[in-house]
């Protein structure tokens, strides 16, 4: 079978004249833009993915990665059983205003702010293992 490169691509006056059908152009066009595309994509991609320092120099990878910490806010139960144990204990007057789960570096911390009705305390669980306080404001009651 021969196929014909007139067949494919022809002529523009051709096609104004409508000797090709719409298929017969159609189906070839199709494949060269859609294949030019995806080299285009795929160059755009490899060309941005090179100017990265650490993938160019493995020896300054410690030095020029950047830590992103991932913040989730969460509800009590989903606490790990021994904080949560450790809160109802330690401050059965209080209540949660706030609680996040923050993960950076594949380390996992918990901070928690408990209020009542004279003083707010921050804690904070890094290893996620017992609450450390790190700060504790007593409330202004004559403000009120």
């Amino acid at each position: 079978m021969k196929i014909s490169f007139r067949r494919y691509f022809p002529s523009p006056i051709a096609v104004y004249r409508g000797q090709y059908l719409k298929s017969e152009i159609d189906i070839p066009m199709k494949s060269i833009i859609l294949t030019s595309v995806l080299f285009l994509a795929i160059g755009t991609t490899y060309a941005r993915n090179s100017n990265d320092p650490v993938e160019n120099n493995p020896a300054s990878a410690h030095t020029t990665k950047k830590s992103t910490a991932v913040v989730r806010n969460i509800l009590s139960d989903k606490l790990p059983s021994r904080l949560l144990r450790s809160v109802k204990m330690n401050y059965k007057d209080y209540w949660i205003t706030e609680l996040y789960k923050e993960v950076s570096n594949g380390k996992t911390s918990y901070h928690m702010t408990l209020e009542n009705a004279d003083q707010k305390v921050k804690l904070i669980a890094n290893p996620p293992t017992k609450w450390v306080v790190k700060q504790t404001v007593i409330k202004d009651t004559e403000a009120l």
